[in-house]
């Protein structure tokens, strides 16, 4: 084939990727995000997690996180590092799946889980309403 007829065939794979694809795979995530407002956010991290666990490793990204994994642990056993995939997926599941519930999880537990320090200058400035200007050296 030509390199005129590769650029138009590879134009229109990225026009239907574009039209058809990402919004099938929108849907995809909307649906999955609807069911998992049905539940809890518990109910859905585990649900969302369970189904990383099982889809995560049919992705061809797979190949790249094991990979990763085995260049980051070198002494681990294959075994090892597939089950560690596994476990990357249901808590990128997990997370996706938590999400659906973020406006609840911060409004409800952002205390619970997150301390705020605040600097005794920021709150001297705050309170003579000068405005905050940070400096990294």
């Amino acid at each position: 084939m030509s390199r005129r007829r590769i650029a138009k065939a590879r134009h229109a794979l990225r026009l239907a990727l574009r039209l058809v694809v990402w919004p099938l795979q929108g849907l995809a995530l909307a649906t999955f995000w609807s069911c998992c407002m049905m539940i809890s956010p518990a109910r859905a991290a585990a649900f969302g997690a369970g189904l990383g666990r099982a889809l995560g490793p049919r992705f061809r990204w797979h190949r790249r996180l094991r990979n990763n994994l085995a260049t980051a642990l070198p002494d681990a056993s294959g075994e090892r590092v597939a089950a560690m995939a596994r476990e990357v997926w249901g808590n990128f599941g997990a997370t996706v799946a938590e999400y659906a519930h973020l406006g609840t999880i911060a409004d409800r537990a952002f205390a619970e889980h997150v301390e705020v320090v605040v600097h005794p200058g920021v709150e001297i400035a705050r309170a003579r309403g000068r405005p905050l200007v940070f400096v990294t050296a």
